[in-house]
């Protein structure tokens, strides 16, 4: 069975990035946690520090399901709602793995 992979791109304005990684630093330290959760990187792009990007992978969809349902991704969307609404933008790829 295919891992499920999630690329999730963040283009956050330069003067709300502290808060933003803040958050996502939060989120990546109790998901990593999960089980069913194989990996979760916070990383930047090397050119521009201001994009922050997830790497997440899962054994399958009811892991992205739990993960999704989880109470700390609850405190990420009311940490990010303190923010305002042009913050950041947001972009998910989602991927399936064809080779382990």
């Amino acid at each position: 069975m295919p891992r499920i992979v999630q690329h999730v791109r963040f283009a956050v304005r330069a003067e709300h990035r502290d808060a933003v990684l803040r958050l996502l630093l939060d989120v990546a330290r109790h998901s990593r946690r999960e089980p069913g959760c194989l990996r979760y990187d916070v990383t930047q792009e090397e050119a521009d520090s201001n994009v922050l990007v997830l790497w997440e992978e899962y054994t399958d969809e009811a892991a992205v399901e739990a993960h999704h349902a989880a109470p700390h991704l609850q405190d990420w969307r009311a940490g990010r709602a303190l923010l305002p609404a042009d913050a950041f933008t947001r972009t998910t790829t989602r991927l399936l793995t064809i080779d382990p």
